[in-house]
């Protein structure tokens, strides 16, 4: 306990930190990407992929997280992605996934939030995981996002939401519940708007042979 009250009064702080770091509170971290790091406790662990050359984190951990970035991860250089992670939490990030201006994502303790392959998030987006809203809703402790989701302007996602492969979220919406592949989605709380859809990047490109082969089979009825 007395070491934790140090921690928790004289934070360990990373500034666009890279290489492998451990310290006396059992911290890890492994990158090539610069990050900058708050440890308010020990025993967490940072694994982020070599491969990411566009992306700053600000990362904030407490005890017993995990922190696991995949390759080719993005986000605006001027505005970095912020990461909190709260006691025995996890967040897992596919590769190819991008997060544009003023993303966050918040994960409470024993949470577990996890991000597909090739997924878009766009400005303001939150992604939040409440343990204690999850137990009064009786919820899932979880935010799941399968691959290939384009999450519009100033979406939210909150524990509960469990979105299928290929989903498009509108702008503003609130996602707590779980939905099909293949969904347009949109609302406060979301709800279907349309099925049997899909997208890419490139949105002045209208072919559906654009589309990675993976993304292109509509599952959803």
């Amino acid at each position: 306990m007395k070491g934790h009250y140090a921690m928790f009064v004289f934070p360990i702080r990373l500034t666009k930190f890279t290489g492998d770091y451990s310290d006396e509170f059992n911290n890890h971290i492994t990158t090539k990407t610069p990050l900058d790091v708050i440890f308010y406790g020990s025993n967490n662990v940072i694994n982020v992929s070599t491969d990411n050359k566009n992306i700053i984190l600000s990362v904030t951990m407490y005890n017993n997280g995990t922190l696991i970035l995949g390759s080719n991860v993005a986000c605006n250089m001027f505005n970095n992605l912020k990461i909190k992670i709260a006691d025995d939490a996890l967040v897992k990030i596919g590769n190819n996934t991008a997060f544009i201006n003023g993303c966050k994502i918040l994960a409470d303790k024993q949470s577990v939030i996890t991000i597909g392959n090739d997924c878009l998030f766009s400005t303001n987006t939150l992604i939040s995981c409440s343990t204690a809203i999850s137990a009064a809703n009786g919820t899932s402790n979880t935010v799941f996002v399968a691959d290939h989701i384009w999450s519009g302007w100033g979406t939210t996602l909150i524990q509960g939401c469990n979105l299928g492969c290929c989903c498009i979220v509108g702008a503003k919406s609130l996602i707590e519940n779980k939905f099909p592949p293949n969904s347009l989605i949109a609302g406060d709380p979301a709800k279907i708007i349309r099925s049997n859809v899909t997208w890419h990047r490139n949105n002045m490109e209208y072919d559906i042979n654009a589309v990675p082969a993976e993304y292109r089979t509509i599952s959803n009825t």
